[in-house]
């Protein structure tokens, strides 16, 4: 069976993030925006930064059988603390409120890659959701964070990172 991937942005997100990130969408069906070459290609998948060892033990795994969509979110927080809770999960009063695996992919401001939960794997990043009359989203898409705030600017950086991994996760 063959999955089309379709990158899904303004995912119930303030309209800031939105227009920024339906302009994302558009750069992304252009082909040379970056001006990505395969050497730049290649060094990129070999510099993504694996962080699926610090993935809390609680976590449960279950596979996903396909990918048909790409989900980009903003953390509203810095990498340290974003790494921390897609990685670990939150924590209220020393209860765990969810046992991480929140995103597949972590893009700092400054571009670095972080590899949080392979892509085979359904990371729980869209929570509640439904799309085209799909529900649970979270079983058929990659999840990227950006470490980013809504009313802020995302960086050249974090763009170029989003084009490179959304290329190779489309070439899949």
């Amino acid at each position: 069976m063959t999955c089309s991937v379709r990158v899904l942005v303004g995912f119930c997100l303030r309209p800031a993030v939105l227009i920024l990130l339906i302009v994302f969408n558009i750069l992304l069906s252009t082909t040379d925006s970056f001006g990505i070459s395969i050497k730049e290609y290649r060094n990129f998948q070999h510099s993504i930064i694996d962080y699926r060892q610090h993935i809390n033990p609680l976590f449960k795994k279950s596979k996903r059988n396909c990918t048909r969509y790409i989900i980009i979110h903003t953390s509203e927080c810095d990498l340290k603390k974003t790494l921390k809770i897609v990685s670990k999960g939150k924590q209220n009063n020393y209860k765990w409120i969810s046992r991480g695996g929140h995103a597949h992919y972590v893009i700092a401001r400054n571009g670095e890659t972080y590899r949080i939960l392979d892509k085979k794997y359904k990371a729980n990043h869209a929570g509640l959701s439904m799309w085209n009359g799909q529900y649970n989203i979270s079983r058929l898409s990659v999840g990227i964070e950006l470490v980013a705030y809504h009313n802020r600017e995302i960086t050249k950086n974090q763009y170029k990172s989003v084009r490179i991994l959304t290329d190779i996760l489309k070439s899949i």
